[in-house]
């Protein structure tokens, strides 16, 4: 199973949460999640995460992961910051240009090459989470 390039904002609960032994070979990379009632991500004894890359794991109130499963969680490039979005007040979840998240994630293939708006990821610098912004770093 994979869980890949969401944005999870204000969870009642946890953002992910992998609650059983069924929950084996997961792998999750380019998510925002953020503020969420418990844990952002929460795997428990018997759970397998075979990747866990480019994430923001981010619960201002308290615990950012619980890790009871297999695999590492944090990976490489996880973050435990709040999101940079444009206006969370105003529910725009797309990252502002430097914000936390903002060219943070890794590019990946189709299917997943492209935001929940359908606009193309760059080929280098992607966006965590569901959106991807119009805005590129200059190098």
């Amino acid at each position: 199973a994979s869980i890949i390039g969401n944005t999870l904002i204000d969870n009642g609960a946890y953002g992910i949460r992998l609650n059983s032994s069924s929950a084996d070979g997961v792998t999750i990379k380019n998510n925002m999640i953020d503020n969420t009632n418990s844990e952002a991500i929460e795997t428990v004894a018997g759970s397998t995460v075979t990747s866990s890359q480019y994430n923001n794991y981010y619960n201002a109130g308290g615990t950012n992961i619980s890790h009871l499963g297999t695999g590492t969680v944090p990976g490489t490039g996880d973050t435990q910051v709040a999101g940079g979005f444009i206006n969370r007040a105003g529910d725009d979840y797309q990252l502002a240009p430097g914000g936390n998240g903002w060219e943070d994630g890794t590019c990946l293939a189709s299917p997943y090459n492209a935001d929940i708006l359908g606009r193309v990821r760059a080929v280098q610098g992607c966006d965590q989470g569901a959106y991807e912004s119009s805005k590129r770093r200059v190098f």
